[in-house]
C-alpha cells in the first residue's frame, strides 16, 4: 500500500492535496501515517497532522517499525514538529535506551 500511495503523491499533486487533508493519527495506523509523512515530507510545505494535540496520545509501539533515521531526519528538518519529536524520543527509549533514533531527535530540539 506505502508503494502505491507513495508514487501517486509523486505523480498527482491533487491526490497529495487530498492525502494530507485526510491522514489522521487516531483513524488510521500511526506507523503508516509516519510512513506517508515521511514520504511527503520533501513534497509538501506543511504537514499539519504532525503538529497534533492526539500525538501526545500515542503508543511508542505503535510507530513500530520506525522508518530509516535519514528520513526521519529529513522528515523532522523540513517539518519541525515539537510532538512527534517527543513521540520518537518515547520510541528510542523504550527500543533500546535511546540510540539513533534519540540522535535524530536531539538533533531537531
Amino acid at each position: 500500500l506505502i508503494p502505491l500511495l507513495r508514487q501517486m503523491c509523486w505523480v498527482s499533486p491533487m491526490i497529495r492535496s487530498k492525502l494530507v487533508q485526510r491522514l489522521c493519527w487516531k483513524k488510521c495506523s500511526p506507523n503508516l501515517v509516519l510512513e506517508l509523512a515521511v514520504c511527503l515530507a520533501p513534497l509538501e510545505s506543511s504537514l499539519p497532522f504532525l503538529n497534533d494535540s492526539t500525538l501526545d496520545s500515542i503508543s511508542p509501539d505503535a510507530l513500530r517499525p520506525l522508518p530509516p533515521e535519514s528520513q526521519l531526519q529529513q522528515l523532522l528538518d523540513l517539518h519541525p514538529s515539537p510532538q512527534l519529536s517527543r513521540l520518537l524520543r518515547r520510541v528510542a527509549v523504550a527500543s533500546d535506551g535511546g540510540g539513533a533514533v534519540c540522535d535524530v531527535v536531539v538533533l531537531v530540539d
